[in-house]
Order: structure tokens, then sequence, then C-alpha cells
């Protein structure tokens, strides 16, 4: 026999002795509710390679385990389960998944070798506390790191990821530091997700050339952006930083591919990220809201930028100034509630379809369009903008919706003439 697997048994407490089975590869055992304790003769079956334990809720402990030929381990929905016992020689050797899923009670994992393991899953572990001690320090081959909601993790030891592509840290709520990486080398990283870890306070240096996606998200004690080697993110795609209640401040970065940035809820931020060269060419979203303390933008390049949304950014004085004035992709321009910003410099719109402009009481001047020309736009709003008293010519064609609620402006030009907005 090669593959068992026991299902869905209301009356067992205890699997029997299997060590007759040793040409067993594949073992499962599943729904096991009155399923108390594992023969120890599971952790002796030299040739089995996938071992899961899932929804057997009564069990206290697993067994030692020995099974040199073990690949793949699921253990999940335990709700009892305290603690492994100590694994053997050879354990662990070929193990290339490990997946530990919502065993509540489970306080620690032993030491462990895993020098080919390829996928490593800590979920749900609500009363761990310490990462699983790696011997060497050493995980050359793995690619995914994911633990979340592990709410009294305190720590996790320095590890060695040279070939890690995706790792996530979520709802960790106790973990005060990021692992330490040996050499700050994560060249291969693709995907790294910080999120919910609300007692994070810092990330230590890190090497990212490879990396394509970063969220920083509801990481409410973290006090400064990861220091990058050579500032160089040259490959990112997508940067999510939200409700990080504490950021200051982001060091200088190369984002020569980014296509989306998102600034959100970081009350404490006072200066946008200087980008090296000014450069963001492929940069098609820009979100920066809920930055009350954010005060400036600097000169950016927006050639590609096709969505720019300015809202409830409460210190923001200055629009960011716009390399050779070219917004030409834009097709939404949204500023709301950005209550000290005063001006915004001459654009160029060719493509703008939706443009609000709201809550902002110092706004003076509407923003001067390069030729006047908004010949795209189907939606205007100026709504709230108090001391805003013109607007200067524009070609508005295509004109559908005009909003110019609560504004003490008199006339507006479109469709090729003035309209008078007192009658």
């Amino acid at each position: 026999m090669r593959v068992l697997n026991l299902k869905y048994s209301h009356g067992l407490a205890q699997i029997p002795d299997i060590s007759g089975l040793q040409n067993l590869e594949e073992f499962s055992i599943q729904n096991y509710v009155t399923l108390i304790e594992i023969d120890k003769s599971i952790g002796f079956l030299c040739n089995l390679k996938i071992l899961r334990i899932a929804k057997c809720t009564k069990i206290r402990i697993i067994p030692p385990l020995m099974l040199p030929s073990l690949e793949e381990l699921y253990i999940s929905d335990c709700s009892n389960l305290e603690y492994f016992s100590p694994v053997i020689d050879e354990f662990g050797d070929k193990l290339k998944i490990m997946s530990v899923r919502h065993c509540i009670k489970l306080r620690s994992i032993p030491p462990l070798k895993l020098d080919l393991l390829e996928t490593l899953e800590l979920l749900g572990c609500d009363t761990l506390e310490s990462f699983p001690l790696v011997v060497d320090t050493f995980l050359a081959k793995l690619k995914t790191l994911n633990v979340k909601s592990c709410r009294n993790l305190r720590s996790i030891p320095p590890l060695k990821l040279d070939s890690v592509e995706t790792l996530e840290l979520s709802g960790c709520d106790t973990l005060e530091s990021f692992p330490l990486v040996v050499d700050t080398f994560l060249a291969k990283l693709k995907t790294l997700n910080v999120k919910s870890c609300r007692n994070l306070r810092s990330i230590p240096p890190l090497k990212l050339d490879s990396l394509e996606r970063l969220v920083l998200s509801d990481c409410h004690s973290l006090e400064s952006f990861p220091l990058v080697v050579d500032e160089y993110l040259g490959k990112l795609k997508t940067m999510l930083v939200t409700n990080c209640l504490s950021l200051k401040s982001i060091p200088p970065l190369k984002l020569d591919s980014l296509e989306t940035l998102e600034l959100s809820g970081c009350d404490t931020l006072e200066s946008f990220p200087l980008v090296v060269d000014t450069f963001l060419a492929k940069l098609k979203t820009l979100n920066v809201k809920c930055c009350r303390n954010l005060r400036s933008i600097p000169p950016l390049m927006l050639d590609s930028l096709e969505t720019l949304v300015l809202s409830d950014c409460h210190s923001l004085e200055s629009f960011p100034l716009v390399v050779d004035e070219y917004l030409g992709k834009l097709k939404t321009m949204l500023v709301t509630n950005c209550l000290s910003l005063k001006s915004i410099p001459p654009l160029k719109l060719d493509s703008l379809e939706t443009l609000e402009l709201s809550g902002c009481d110092t706004l003076e001047n509407f923003p001067l369009v390069v030729d006047g020309f908004l010949g795209k736009l189907k939606t205007m709003v100026v709504k709230n903008c108090h001391n805003l008293r013109s607007i200067p010519p524009l070609k508005l064609d295509l004109l559908e919706k005009l909003d110019l609620s609560n504004c003490f402006i008199c006339q507006v030009w479109g469709m090729g003439c003035w309209i008078n907005l007192n009658s």
C-alpha cells in the first residue's frame, strides 16, 4: 500500500500501529474529531513523502518524527495541538513544503534542518511565540515564506534567504522586528507584503534588486521605511504604503519601472520620497490620501500617468511640479480636501476625462491648462473651493457634466462662449 487516507471518524480515539506499512508514501488523517493520540509508529515510515493531519481537534502532541523521505508536511485546524515532539536525525532533509495552519494552541516548533524547503507557511497559530529555529539559519532553496495571524510571535531569527521570491508577514501583532537577513541579500524577492504588524518598529537594510511588489500596511509603529541598498528598486511595479501612522520618511529611491504608487493614511509622513532623477516615466496610478502632515511633493516626470488622486492631505501647500508640464495621458485627476493647497502649476492635459477639485479652501487659481485644451473632458466638478474666483478659457467640446457648487465663480468659458453663472 502506497496511499492511506483516513477521514471522518467519530469513534476512533487512537491511530493503531502502522509500522508494517513501510511502503506507504502518502498518509492523511482528516476530520477525526475523537482522536486523542497518534501512534508513534507514524514517525518511522521511511518511504513516506506526504503527511497530512487536519481537523483532529483533540490531539495535543505530534509524536517524534524521523521520516527521511518526507517532502510535504501539512498540519491544519488541530485546535488542541500544543507542541511537536523533537524531531529525529534526517527529518527534514528532503522536505520541500511545510504548512502549519490554524493550530491555535501550538506554542513551539522544534529546531529543524530545512536545506531543501521551498515553501513555509505558518498561519493562524495564535499562541506560537517563536519561529522554528533553522539549523545554520540556512533556507537556501526557500521561495515562499508566509507568516500570518501568529499574534503572539515575538521574533524571527536571522535567516539566509537567497532564493526567496515571496515574503509575507501579516497579522503578527507582537512582532517588533523584521527578520535579520544574512548579508541583507534578498536578490530574488519579487513580492514583499508586511501587513497589520502593529508593533513592528523597523525593517533592516535590504538588497531588493528583483522586487516587483511592495506592500506596507497597518504597521502602526513602523517609524522608518527600509533602507534599500544602492537606493535601487528598478523593477518595482507596485508600491503601497498605507496606514503606517508613525512613518516619518521614505529615503530616496530609484523607481524606473513603477506603475502604481499609493501613500495613504500615513499621518506623520512629512515628505514624499525623493525619486532619483525625478523619473517615474512608467507610473500610471498615483494615489496620495490622508497624509495629513505631508507638505510637499518634489518635481516628477509623469509621462505615462493615467490616474492622479490627492485627497485629505491637509498640510500640502503645493501641487507637484511636473517636468515639461506634461500629463498628456492623464484621464482622471481628483484633488480633494487639500486644505492648504494654494496653487496648481500649468499642465498639459490632452487626455483628461474627469477633473474634480473639491474642498480646497485656499486654492486661488484654477490650473492653467496648456493651450486651454481639455477636448476630451467629460466631467468637471469644482466644489467648496471658496477662494477660487475664476476659471480661464478652456476648450470643452465633450463636456457632459459641470458642477460648480459652493464656489464664488462668476463665469466660465466653455462651448465657445462665456457662461454667466450669476443668472
